[in-house]
């Protein structure tokens, strides 16, 4: 498991949960995610992407470099947030 997160608060979370669960085989990194697919020189059965992709200048370059990490039959999450999306939270309806 590789874990890329922006926020050392939610990276100190996965820690702390990897530990409850005695998850040993992972991975926690800081920073954006991969830009360059061949850096990790790996590949992935599951990928999450949960609030990530929005936030690029390039929304699909991003969801391609997911693509290519993506293992063939593999399977990709993807949570996109919109204002649209967002407006029965905002209006607290």
């Amino acid at each position: 498991m590789l874990a890329v997160d922006l926020s050392l608060t939610s990276l100190g979370y996965a820690m702390r949960k990897t530990r409850e669960l005695a998850i040993t085989q992972h991975r926690l990194c800081a920073g954006r995610h991969p830009q360059a697919p061949a850096a990790l020189e790996r590949t992935f059965d599951v990928i999450e992407a949960g609030g990530v992709l929005h936030h690029l200048d390039d929304p699909f370059a991003g969801w391609r470099v997911l693509l290519e990490l993506l293992r063939p039959g593999g399977f990709m999450y993807l949570g996109l947030y919109s204002a649209l999306g967002r407006q029965h939270i905002v209006s607290g309806a």
